[in-house]
């Protein structure tokens, strides 16, 4: 994983974004789905840029949740469901905010930003067997 990770924020990410290529597919219709894997814990120091860099601060996410709001129609995780039953249709410009890997601090200091922000996250945990 600490290959893939930076290979894709240092060379595939910058070059779908680059292309356009994200935009074009947002603006057709679909789905778009924006992933986080959580927030940095508040005075936590980054010891593994690799592992920790999958991290944002509070304040990055708040800003780059009002700039997915101001440019698209982030929906709920219900709207998706609906939709793939062909019950609902998306809005134009569809984005569906997750996050992974089920971190403490995602309850502790994602979710209030989250709400303060009024976003619908649909989170995934991973749990032990």
């Amino acid at each position: 994983m600490k290959f893939v990770s930076p290979v894709l924020k240092r060379l595939v990410y910058p070059c779908l974004s680059r292309s356009g290529y994200l935009r074009h597919r947002a603006a057709t219709g679909g789905l778009s789905v924006v992933t986080y894997h959580g927030v940095l814990p508040m005075g936590y120091r980054v010891s593994d840029p690799n592992l920790d860099g999958n991290l944002v601060s509070t304040e990055s996410l708040r800003r780059q949740l009002r700039l997915l709001k101001s440019h698209y129609n982030v929906i709920t995780p219900e709207q998706v469901f609906l939709w793939s039953e062909n019950k609902q249709e998306l809005p134009p410009r569809a984005v569906l905010v997750t996050c992974d890997d089920g971190l403490l601090n995602n309850l502790t200091d994602m979710l209030p930003v989250l709400q303060d922000e009024r976003v619908s996250c649909l989170f995934f945990v991973t749990g032990a067997p």
